[in-house]
This record gives C-alpha cells, structure tokens and sequence, in this order.
C-alpha cells in the first residue's frame, strides 16, 4: 500500500502527536546528507523546522507497504519556490517512479514546475536524468557555497543572495561554462 503525506503547520495543528513522530522519523533519515552540507543540522533546526511551524516549509513524504520510502522539504515564502531536498531512500532506489511522484509533488505543492533548486557536484549524477526529464535549465555553478572546492548547481534561477552573502561569496551566480 502507498501512502502520501504532508508534514505542514496544518497537520502541526490538527495532529500533534502524530506529526511530531513522522517528523523525528523524516529527520533522522536525513543524517547521511551532512557530508554534502556540513552545517546541515542548523539548517534544519534553524529554517526547516521553524518554517513548517510558520506555513513556509513543508516536508512531503512517501510510504510503501508502512515503511517511509522517500521525502522532499520545500520553501515556499514569498521570495523563493524551492525545492530544498529531495531523498529517496535506500531499499527503493530502484523503484521505478518514487523519484519522479515526489518531483512532481512538490510542484503541486510549490504550484511550479521550475522550482528552484540546487545538487553537489557529487550527487549530479543521481538526478542528471530527472533534470533532463523535467527540462530543468542549470543556472548557475557556485564554488565553495557549502564546502571549499566543491562547486553547487543552481536549477531554474538563481540562489537567494542572503545564502551567498552569509558565507562571504560573491553575490553573482558564476557564469555557466
């Protein structure tokens, strides 16, 4: 059985309890990603949980057979639609379409289907072929943005120049080569 869900500042509200059990069980699948964005943890803690509690953020998750398969965090608050993160878990990797349902989720959600985004050189070989699918423009390479000599993709605009600025960057996307 397949199940959706959302974890908003709605389901805060109407189900505490529940949603703070999906929550804790969405952040600890998320560890793995420190060694792309080493202040991953301040992060979450300091935008994504606060932004749910807000209505900016929200998480989509994905169950198959009652077991959390894959999710995506998402911004939404006015300035950027992002897509912040998006994991498909190990176990349904090979499982055909869960990447593509949660992409197109968080458009529905984002009410977008160029959301802005960005991937560690590292990982662009996992979503080269969604990019392509989806018709995804890279918009800009950004050296260092989270890790020294490490360049971040930008897809579908640019990154918010408080994240640059924040980290001492320049504050112009570098040109594509």
């Amino acid at each position: 059985m397949n199940l959706s869900k959302v974890i908003d500042s709605t389901s805060l509200i109407r189900t505490p309890e529940q949603t703070s059990g999906e929550l804790s069980e969405v952040l600890s699948r998320l560890h793995d990603l420190k060694g792309f964005y080493p202040d991953f943890d301040t992060w979450i803690t300091d935008k994504v949980l606060p932004g749910i509690t807000v209505g900016e953020r929200s998480i989509l998750t994905e169950y198959r057979d009652g077991e959390l398969a894959a999710l995506a965090i998402v911004k939404d608050d006015g300035l950027e639609k992002k897509l912040c993160s998006l994991r498909v878990l190990p176990g349904y990797q090979n499982s055909r379409g869960i990447g593509v349902r949660m992409f197109e989720r968080s458009f529905e959600l984002l009410d977008t289907a160029m959301p802005l985004l960005s991937v560690a050189q590292e990982q662009m070989p996992k979503f080269d072929r969604l990019f392509t699918h989806f018709g995804f423009a890279k918009s800009g390479e950004h050296m260092g943005l989270y890790r020294p000599g490490v360049t971040e993709f930008a897809f579908n605009g640019t990154l918010h120049d408080t994240v640059r600025a924040a980290r001492g960057l320049e504050l112009s996307a570098a040109p594509l080569r």
